[in-house]
């Protein structure tokens, strides 16, 4: 199944379901005006039996902190409700951005 919806402005976010894994593709921007809405998407197709949840962010061309705070977020729920979060493939000014922060240190990150 794949899904896609525009979100914010500058954002789009589109899903495919396989088994039980969900991969969640971002583009565009990660911010302020983007963080709640991206939550609110991911959760909403998040399904309490999927054992992982893909976060897909080779298409995001921009992420400030309230976007690093929305990764985090999602990182937090998505696993305390029983699903592995991984961080797929971030552009590389993602990643810097994750490496600069600490972050990268608590998320499971993974490349291509």
């Amino acid at each position: 199944m794949t899904e896609t919806m525009p979100e914010a402005e500058g954002e789009a976010i589109s899903f495919d379901r396989s088994g039980r894994q969900l991969t969640v593709y971002l583009s565009g921007d990660l911010d302020l005006s983007s963080g709640e809405t991206t939550v609110g998407a991911v959760l909403r197709q998040h399904r309490l039996d999927d054992e992982r949840v893909w976060l897909d962010l080779s298409g995001v061309a921009f992420c400030d902190s309230s976007g690093l705070g929305m990764l985090m977020r999602l990182h937090e729920i998505i696993e305390a409700r029983g699903s592995l979060f991984v961080v797929f493939d971030p552009a590389p000014q993602v990643r810097q951005l994750l490496d600069m922060t600490g972050l990268s240190a608590g998320l499971k990150i993974r490349t291509s």
